[in-house]
């Protein structure tokens, strides 16, 4: 029986395994995707169904159109740019479903870097054996929660993989990747972006001099300041002395987009 279970084991860690298991994984979503009640259909402009009646869904997929026609305006723009811009390469051919494409990337690059975090405590067979129950006995919250289209799905595969390299990168590469994760999160969903600020802190502080952790600190900051900054300056132009203009109907200039 040992030798079987380390045969196993054995061939869980090779490559083929591991494109087997992510095929297997993209199926299984894509059967879940697209099988749900709440599964919104292909007609492109037929009426809203699904949860393209849900308030976040309809807008994310007004933003994705808007920024594939190069039409971004106050009467499309509802959300951070990160996540609809995903869905902007795919809106002209999957029209009510842009986000299954990346949504199904992300969720594969989060699987993979759940993988590398499992197999640091436990074997291969426990590692697949925990997801496959979690999903199992998670299956509505895994549903409601990666299924459907929310931007919280690309969120959780950059915190993912940052806990990931706080934990296998111990050198000042870590901070600077940590940066980049925190400055992706932070055009996506902003409020996502905060739980990196401890593991810069750790990434930063346990670096062995204080010129490296100064330095890579302020090269950190730069990397956030990329994308804070436009941010900043597109949430100021839709600032009117401190309160939030009122979203018209009409297209408007850059200067009156409505944040949310």
């Amino acid at each position: 029986m040992r030798r079987i279970v380390d045969t196993m084991n054995r061939a869980l860690l090779t490559r083929g395994a591991g494109v087997v298991l992510l095929i297997c994984l993209a199926a299984c979503y894509a059967t879940a995707y697209f099988n749900p009640s709440l599964f919104p259909g292909f007609e492109a402009n037929g009426p809203a169904r699904g949860w393209l009646t849900w308030t976040d869904q309809s807008r994310y997929l007004t933003e994705s159109t808007a920024i594939s026609r190069l039409q971004l305006n106050a009467a499309s723009y509802f959300y951070p740019i990160g996540y609809p811009l995903l869905g902007a390469a795919f809106v002209k051919w999957l029209p009510n479903n842009a986000f299954f494409v990346p949504n199904t990337i992300l969720i594969i690059g989060a699987a993979c870097v759940w993988w590398r975090l499992a197999l640091r405590w436990l074997n291969p067979i426990l590692a697949l054996g925990t997801g496959i129950v979690f999903v199992l006995t998670h299956s509505w919250l895994v549903s409601q929660t990666m299924i459907v289209p929310w931007n919280t799905i690309a969120t959780q595969f950059t915190l993912l993989a940052g806990i990931a390299i706080v934990i296998g990168i111990v050198d000042s590469a870590a901070v600077l990747y940590l940066a980049i994760l925190a400055a992706v999160s932070y055009i996506i969903r902003p409020i996502d972006a905060v739980a990196f600020a401890p593991l810069l802190v750790f990434a930063t502080m346990r670096l062995p001099s204080w010129r490296l952790r100064i330095g890579r600190g302020l090269a950190g900051l730069v990397l956030i300041g990329l994308a804070v900054g436009p941010w900043a300056v597109l949430t100021s132009c839709c600032w009117d002395s401190g309160v939030l203009r009122t979203r018209s109907s009409q297209p408007k200039p850059l200067g009156s987009f409505r944040i949310r």
